[in-house]
C-alpha cells in the first residue's frame, strides 16, 4: 500500500481546533466547572497529538 500524506490544510484545521478546545477548557475553569474543563483538556491533547502525528507521518512519507 502506498504511503499517503495528510493534507496540510487538514493539519492546520486540527491544530486550530486544539487551540480552541484549550481556550474552552480555560473558560470552563473560570466558570468553576471542573468536569467540562477536564473533558476539553483531554480533547485538546488528543487533537494536538493527532496534529504532531500527521506532521511526523508527512515527513516520513516524503523521504
Amino acid at each position: 500500500m502506498k504511503n499517503q500524506k495528510f493534507n496540510p490544510i487538514t493539519l492546520v484545521s486540527v491544530f486550530i481546533g486544539s487551540i480552541l478546545m484549550g481556550m474552552n477548557a480555560y473558560e470552563q475553569y473560570q466558570a468553576e466547572q471542573p468536569t467540562y474543563m477536564v473533558i476539553f483538556i483531554l480533547l485538546s491533547l488528543l487533537l494536538l497529538t493527532l496534529t504532531v502525528y500527521g506532521i511526523v507521518k508527512n515527513k516520513k512519507s516524503s523521504r
